[in-house]
């Protein structure tokens, strides 16, 4: 393992191997219950399935690491080469599996979803605090019928949208530039 970027908010750590063992597991939970409203009732079935993809591999100097995927299938086999980044939030204080290059296949796979959350992490109070302040412009406006007031409300509304999309707009920045750094470890 190494270390490939470190800032304030988290940093990322690349490990390289050969894959030596690899195993596919999945989990199913059923559940269920029975309406007994109306004649002769419901029964309703509801399963939810959880794949987990576990492999170890091994560096030039023997040492070996151990990875799990969560409803996340790479392709690879044993003997396989590939290059992990492992991105870890130091806000959050968890880290996870960020991408992973397969070397024989040429194939790069990302983790969106946790990239995603992991930069929205950064923008969400305020996103969410914005668009808090966007809801009650919006309620004004349409609520309050003098005239005089309207002018405020208007200008209210038209300042909290704007922080709003230019927030929205520096969280896609800052993903697109994360995934940019990402593509260029790789």
């Amino acid at each position: 393992m190494k270390t490939i970027f470190d800032n304030k908010n988290l940093y990322i750590a690349e490990f390289y191997g050969e894959v030596i063992n690899l195993r596919h597991d999945s989990h199913m939970e059923v559940k269920g219950n029975r309406n007994f409203a109306g004649s002769g009732g419901n029964f309703e079935v509801r399963s939810t399935t959880t794949t987990y993809q576990q492999f170890f591999i091994q560096n030039r100097e023997g040492r070996e690491e151990n990875f799990q995927l969560v409803n996340w299938h790479v392709p690879m086999r044993e003997g396989h080469h590939v290059k992990i980044l492992y991105l870890f939030s130091k806000t959050k204080r968890y880290g996870f599996v960020a991408g992973i290059k397969n070397e024989e296949l040429g194939t790069i796979h990302w983790n969106e979803k946790k990239i995603g959350n992991v930069t929205l992490q950064k923008f969400s109070i305020l996103i969410k605090i914005s668009l808090f302040f966007l809801l009650i412009a919006v309620i004004g406006f349409f609520g309050d019928q003098n005239p005089d007031n309207r002018f405020y409300i208007t200008s209210g509304l038209i300042i909290t949208a704007s922080i709003s999309l230019f927030l929205i707009y520096k969280w896609i920045k800052y993903l697109l530039s994360l995934y940019r750094i990402l593509n260029k470890l790789m």
